[in-house]
């Protein structure tokens, strides 16, 4: 499942966000969005990344009040996705 594969970089997205807001508030050097992208993709798997093609992300929600539950699908190669709500 692809939700598996991708919750074992969880660790290194937090590290890097940590890392970012450390350098952003301390008054850090402009940095360039295409080396973060670039090293953020590289501490969080480089290449194997191709090997993901959908996100599948499911959840409980609470729309208004109401409680239930929230699917998303997100198609990574082109950027489709779909969120689905049952709630009520």
């Amino acid at each position: 499942m692809a939700g598996s594969r991708f919750a074992r970089y969880v660790p290194s997205l937090l590290a890097i966000v940590l890392v970012l807001g450390v350098t952003s508030s301390a008054g850090a050097a402009q940095v360039d969005p295409r080396a973060l992208f670039a090293a953020t993709r590289a501490a969080s798997g480089g290449d194997h990344w191709q090997d993901i093609g959908m996100l599948d992300i499911h959840a409980d929600v609470t729309l208004a009040g109401v409680h239930g539950t929230q699917r998303t699908q997100v198609d990574l190669h082109d950027g489709r996705y779909i969120e689905t709500d049952d709630a009520g």
